[in-house]
């Protein structure tokens, strides 16, 4: 941990200044029980276009409570969004919406070349910010939006996600509650400014973590102390331990997952 007075440093290095998004919908799909918008607006700090999947579910009502979905790293072994799997139909025919940020590096901003090597070096911080102000740049976009509601974002960290999420959740007070899916600490260690060990202290919202016993990427022993660390009060954070490798059985996720959301977010609109 550190102070106050350093963490707020380290804080300030993921400011970005107010610019206009921009923003274009640029196709829309439909399906049987959602229907997908390709949106594009303008990246914090400027230069780039950000890229944001938005799935409306035909359930529920408007404004629909949104799930904020950080993938896993096959992200950035994809150069599309259609080659990756997103599992989350379950949240999208509970009523809620869910928004995949294409995140620098990931799908078509540069997918495709493989994992970064993540370290400790000044690269590695610079892209984890990147990442975070993705993220958050994804969020301005969401709060113009009419069918959403802007007290009720959350965020559904995947493997990779999950692990880096800590940096997002303690800097973006927007995100109301987390669920992080086989998370854990990583193997190696970030420059403290952009190290999610610097953040778990700092994060307060809700928290739900699901973990299978037998995962080898984010086994016991880097979950548990991940989760001990969460700065969130004991009463609301969850961490579900249940059979699996780097998965939990899904009914177990399902309802984990979608009752943690109507807890602290709420039932959704019929």
């Amino acid at each position: 941990p550190v102070s106050d007075e350093v963490f707020r440093a380290y804080q300030s290095m993921y400011a970005y200044d107010p610019a206009p998004l921009e923003a274009t919908i640029e196709s829309t799909d439909a399906t049987r029980d959602w229907t997908r918008e390709r949106i594009s607006f303008e990246a914090a700090g400027g230069g780039q276009r950000m890229v944001l999947y938005l799935y409306l579910p035909r359930t529920g009502s408007p404004p629909f409570q949104t799930v904020l979905y950080w993938p896993g790293s096959a992200a950035l072994l994809f150069t599309s969004i259609d080659q990756y799997p997103v599992h989350l139909d379950f949240i999208l025919k509970s009523g809620r919406a869910v928004a995949l940020p294409v995140l620098a590096g990931s799908f078509e901003r540069g997918g495709g070349k493989g994992v970064p090597a993540l370290d400790s070096s000044a690269a590695t911080r610079d892209v984890v910010i990147e990442w975070v102000n993705d993220l958050r740049r994804s969020i301005d976009y969401l709060e113009t939006r009419a069918d959403l509601d802007a007290r009720a974002f959350s965020l559904y960290g995947h493997s990779w996600g999950g692990g880096v999420a800590p940096t997002a959740l303690a800097v973006e007070p927007r995100i109301r509650a987390a669920v992080l899916y086989v998370a854990g600490l990583f193997f190696f260690r970030f420059l403290p400014e952009a190290d999610p060990l610097t953040f778990l202290p700092r994060v307060h919202m809700p928290v739900l973590m699901l973990n299978g016993e037998l995962d080898n990427f984010a086994p016991p022993a880097l979950a548990t102390p991940f989760f001990k660390l969460l700065g969130t009060p004991n009463a609301d954070k969850k961490n579900v331990v249940a059979p699996g490798g780097h998965f939990v059985p899904r009914p177990i996720l399902i309802r984990e997952t979608l009752d943690w959301l109507d807890k602290y977010l709420g039932p959704v609109r019929r």
